[in-house]
């Protein structure tokens, strides 16, 4: 009881009970007595937090508020009832109660409602193609008809869904490629910039609304990830988002070992972020994965250090990693939509790795992408693909590498790698940096399109994604036909660990 009397959560519900006495169903009136234990409660939460060693980092929402509607829709040629799971953020450029909004906003950076939608049959959850793989509806042909009611009034606001843009190359993106997106929407709040409370519903099912509130202000999450004073729009901060690691809790009596050797990969994964430069990682995680991790002292390092962020992600893992690559990428850009073009997010998995080909460092990496791009405000930069493999360790010994603990003076994993296949992957399946700011939809795990700035093709002299086949397991040998030698720079820090 007194732990969770002391935690964050139940902290800032009672400081937010005292403060903000406009939410809805709040009533003054509960008395003396109920303030006066109010205050107790504080006094004893920060008591607690000067005993409670600080080990404990609890993960982030970035702001976004899941609800879960229903809706009538064409499935198969007939109507049919679906689930919507719905995401939806609060943009606003309120500099709340702790200083001014971020300087790098941008103008089309309006009050409104931002969200995604992902919709599921649920008759049909164990199709290995659709509600697990591919949206159940096909976006062509049918939208949800979302909309918001402002909270103590009859004012309803119709969603915008954002508009239906071509994939890179000018086509208009089409099934099977239009399935594979959520659907992406806003509600315009010019009227009522400053409420913070609403009910969301699809109009097929007017009775059944879903209420919530959201913060107007981001202030604080966007001078975490990427303050003003040490990153700008020429110079941005770069995070990487991680998605949550598969299949925990699979391997019976071995879930500690999994647990101890997924630690050990994002430590190494951290570690070759920072020494090219990058701000962090943002790690997707559930409760059980994160208390998990949270007991290994190089994670709470990490988190402590401020490298390493958990980001709360509760929505059940699905058969095919392509639709957590949808929602989980999708989730990022809506989260720090709100923050200023001094941002930039990384979106790739845990076996890809930006590699700068000639020894720069980001921002550097980022000033090169930029100037090739030709462009005054590239949005978003799709970055090639290109496998690398450590033929001496050998196909099946690969995956050993990333799951072993580093010890002092040891070798970080990638100064055994190689080879470079003499191929890259087709330039649609490469991986993407963007800023959110300039709002960024229709994402997939390979590409997404920016409303506000343009869409590139990375200059391959800049920058490249490497690629480890054999990460979790022997995919490829490497035989003399498909690949190359090659010896890569390695930052200094990575050529010897320090432990």
């Amino acid at each position: 009881f007194f732990r969770q009397m002391a935690s964050p959560a139940y902290c800032l519900v009672t400081r937010y009970s005292l403060v903000h006495e406009s939410l809805p169903g709040f009533r003054p009136s509960l008395g003396q007595s109920a303030t006066c234990w109010s205050l107790l409660t504080i006094i004893f939460c920060c008591f607690y937090s000067l005993c409670e060693p600080a080990r404990i980092q609890f993960p982030i929402s970035l702001g976004v508020h899941h609800v879960r509607l229903f809706a009538k829709a064409p499935v198969s040629g007939q109507e049919k009832v679906i689930t919507l799971n719905v995401w939806l953020k609060r943009i606003s450029r309120d500099s709340g109660r702790h200083g001014a909004a971020s300087a790098f906003l941008l103008p089309t950076q309006t009050d409104a409602v931002e969200g995604f939608a992902w919709a599921d049959d649920i008759n049909n959850l164990t199709n290995n193609k659709y509600g697990l793989y591919m949206t159940t509806v096909d976006a062509p042909t049918w939208k949800p008809l979302l909309r918001l009611q402002i909270w103590g009034s009859d004012l309803v606001v119709p969603a915008n869904l954002h508009p239906a843009l071509d994939a890179p190359g000018g086509n208009p993106l089409g099934p099977p490629w239009s399935h594979l997106r959520p659907f992406f929407f806003y509600f315009q709040l010019d009227a009522s910039p400053s409420v913070h409370c609403f009910k969301i519903y699809e109009e097929s099912f007017p009775d059944i609304k879903a209420p919530f509130c959201l913060p107007t202000s981001s202030l604080d999450l966007c001078s975490r990830l990427a303050p003003d004073s040490s990153f700008t729009p020429s110079q941005p901060a770069l995070w990487t988002v991680m998605l949550p690691f598969r299949s925990w809790g699979m391997n019976g009596s071995q879930w500690e070992r999994y647990s101890q050797r997924v630690a050990n990969r994002l430590q190494h994964a951290v570690a070759y972020l920072r020494s090219i430069g990058a701000t962090g990682m943002l790690l997707y995680t559930e409760r059980f994965s994160s208390h998990a991790l949270e007991r290994y002292p190089g994670v709470q390092q990490m988190l402590q250090d401020g490298i390493l962020i958990f980001v709360e992600w509760e929505h059940n893992e699905r058969l095919q990693y392509n639709s957590d690559q949808a929602l989980v990428y999708s989730h990022a850009m809506l989260g720090l939509s709100s923050c200023g073009a001094n941002l930039w997010v990384q979106a790739t998995d845990v076996d890809e790795l930006l590699y700068p080909p000639y020894g720069i460092s980001w921002p550097g990496i980022f000033e090169c992408l930029s100037n090739s791009s030709g462009s005054d405000a590239p949005a978003l930069l799709r970055i090639g693909r290109i496998n690398i493999i450590a033929s001496a360790v050998g196909a099946d010994r690969e995956a050993a590498l990333w799951y072993s603990a580093h010890s002092a003076g040891g070798m970080h994993p990638l100064t055994y790698y190689d080879k470079i296949a003499k191929l890259p992957h087709p330039t649609n399946v490469g991986k993407y940096i963007a800023c959110p700011a300039r709002r960024i939809v229709a994402v997939w795990m390979h590409t997404a399109l920016p409303i506000h700035g343009t869409f590139h093709e990375a200059n391959s002299r800049c920058a490249v994604i490497f690629h480890i086949p054999n990460y979790w397991g022997p995919r490829v040998k490497g035989d003399a036909d498909s690949y190359d030698r090659f010896r890569f720079y390695l930052p200094a820090q990575l050529r010897v660990r320090l432990g």
